[in-house]
């Protein structure tokens, strides 16, 4: 390009922009800085440790219509720990999900985010749990103005962290013995190469979250994957996330036969954190209850079970 040419599109190029800013304002969009930050319950910002991904929904209000939706990837979050955005004058809401990948389906239209076994009642598979989600949304007032707006979308945590132990459970005189897995119980660290002689299936929790991080009403069944033991060879453990709940949660742990279905133990979740002093504190960022169910045979043959708590208290992030 001849030197006289391109000094004409540069010209031109700045006439346009100066033509925006200075003849026409009602044509330009509005520069939009957000920073992200997550207190966790301290003080200090934890968003780089916990929060590797942003999934941004952009609303126009007060109609409710989505206006756009962006990826914000671990990279550009390394560059700048926010988004920059431009928006015409107007009223928005954004919504924010951290860490929403592949374990999770958004219905941005209604507002739902859920595991993907979720999305249809009808599919009678269960699913592992959901991701560690962090919510976290801002309403903004854009106004006619070339100057940026300037604002931080503060996260918070969507999740509970379920830890249970099941001790015994693997023995062949609490499990049976299934058709097909009559060596399982001999090592039950190769549970790689056979099932687990038993299913965790803990039920009624709520099938999704809204976007205002509100647990729903309708409810869901979740079965975590269970991994053998690390220290017994009988025994296994679970650790799932789930959807937020209170100590007046509808929702049952349930263990069964793998081989016949036969329920081995079934109780509401409320009765065992009322029994052992454990209380949710809903105010509280990423809680986790531990509990451990131990089997045992007794002379006349019946499984009995027992629930205690360990470590319950702990919560994280804890300063």
């Amino acid at each position: 390009m001849s030197a006289s040419r391109y000094i004409s599109v540069l010209t031109a190029v700045v006439l346009c922009v100066t033509s925006c800013i200075r003849e026409n304002i009602d044509e330009c969009e509005t520069p939009v800085e957000l920073r992200f930050r997550y207190w966790g319950n301290g003080i200090v910002d934890i968003f780089p440790e916990r929060i590797d991904s942003v999934l941004m929904f952009i609303y126009e209000m007060p109609s409710g219509t989505l206006h756009s939706a962006e990826r914000i990837t671990a990279e550009a979050l390394d560059t700048l720990q926010g988004a920059g955005l431009r928006l015409f004058p107007g009223d928005y809401r954004i919504v924010c999900w951290g860490n929403a990948g592949e374990g999770s389906y958004i219905d941005a239209g209604a507002g739902k985010i859920m595991a993907p076994e979720s999305r249809d009642p009808e599919n009678d598979e269960n699913s592992t749990g959901i991701e560690d989600l962090y919510f976290g949304y801002v309403d903004l007032s854009v106004p006619l103005t070339l100057r940026p707006v300037r604002d931080t979308l503060e996260y918070e945590s969507s999740y509970i962290m379920m830890i249970v132990e099941l001790i015994g459970f693997g023995s062949p005189d609490v499990s049976g013995a299934a058709a097909g897995q009559e060596n399982c119980h001999s090592d039950i660290r190769t549970m790689d190469e056979s099932a687990p002689s038993v299913r965790l299936v803990h039920s009624d929790l709520s099938a999704y979250i809204d976007f205002g991080n509100r647990p729903s009403d309708e409810t869901a069944d979740y079965e975590p994957e269970l991994r053998a033991h690390p220290e017994r060879n009988d025994s296994y453990v679970a650790d799932y996330m789930v959807p937020e709940f209170d100590n007046s949660t509808a929702s049952v742990l349930n263990v069964s036969r793998r081989g016949d279905g036969t329920v081995i133990y079934s109780r509401p979740l409320s009765e065992i954190l009322d029994e052992l002093g454990i209380t949710i504190d809903t105010d509280r960022q990423e809680q986790q209850v531990r509990l451990r169910l131990v089997a045992s045979v007794g002379d006349d043959g019946l499984v009995s079970v027992d629930v205690m708590g360990w470590n319950t208290e702990i919560v994280f992030p804890d300063f």
